[in-house]
């Protein structure tokens, strides 16, 4: 999520977001970028000169940086946003993303303080510091569109609540309540992308930052589970409280504003979906 370049809104396939997410996976696991020959592979695009292609397409929307004469040159990069091009509702799904993008950067800040292990807090601060980046970001941005000042707090009290229900700085709720939350918006976004490839383009940055929380909210899950099986039960229940707690946050945001899918997908009776702790 670094720098910027200045494109007028792109639009982003599902395909085009799986190669981008596939580029930055590596990246991030090797610390270094694939090679054309790599994306191609790991993608099934049919060569180093599909792969080539394909990436010349992303570099010309904004979404990627390849420098000359060197091999692995992939760098990941964000579009400006222009937000003279989006309409209301858009917006309003951008005010919200940059309001939860606060809320977990506060998160992970005060559990970076609670952590032994420095490697886990800076990656926790590290997270933090992007997501705060990104939500400085949307709120520069909105300023193009006079939208400065526009308060969605109430709507976000019902997640808001849920995440103070956690036992203190519990490392266990902490990891759960990534997990889940993030498990719940990254179906919402699929459920979006799908729908309107420009608003892909727009959320790209806030779909990268929710994947990279889920994987690693798993994988600590995964180990804290490994050395604490008799927790199962009392993450799962966890797992509910906070995905009823998203659920109620996305259903008032879809009845103040109409956005119509957010319900849909999102109903509390079945929250069981985003709770699979609970086998």
């Amino acid at each position: 999520m670094s720098s910027e370049v200045t494109v007028m809104t792109p639009t982003l396939t599902g395909r085009q977001g799986e190669i981008l997410r596939c580029i930055g996976d590596f990246t991030t696991s090797r610390g270094y970028p694939p090679t054309a020959r790599e994306v191609s592979d790991a993608c099934q695009l049919g060569g180093p000169s599909g792969a080539h292609r394909m990436l010349e397409t992303l570099r010309h929307k904004g979404f990627l940086e390849r420098a000359e004469g060197s091999s692995r040159s992939l760098v990941l990069k964000t579009p400006r946003l222009d937000c003279t091009s989006l309409d209301t509702g858009d917006l309003f799904r951008l005010v919200t993303v940059s309001e939860l993008h606060r809320i977990f950067a506060d998160l992970n800040l005060r559990m970076a303080l609670a952590s032994d292990s420095a490697r886990t807090r800076t990656y926790l601060i590290n997270e933090a510091l992007i997501r705060t980046t990104r939500t400085n970001v949307l709120v520069e941005s909105f300023s193009q569109v006079g939208l400065r000042g526009v308060d969605v707090k109430d709507h976000l009290r019902p997640l808001e609540s849920a995440l103070a229900r956690a036992s203190g700085d519990a490392w266990e709720d902490f990891i759960v309540d990534q997990w889940t939350f993030n498990s719940v918006m990254a179906s919402l976004s699929s459920s979006v992308a799908a729908a309107d490839l420009r608003l892909h383009a727009v959320l790209w940055p806030d779909i990268r930052i929710g994947q990279a929380a889920t994987a690693a909210a798993g994988s600590w899950i995964r180990d804290f589970l490994t050395a604490h099986p008799a927790r199962a039960r009392d993450c799962a229940q966890r797992a509910k409280v906070v995905a009823i707690g998203t659920a109620e946050m996305l259903m008032s945001l879809d009845a103040a504003y109409g956005w119509g899918e957010f319900s849909v997908k999102f109903d509390p009776s079945q929250v069981e979906e985003y709770a699979p702790l609970c086998a």
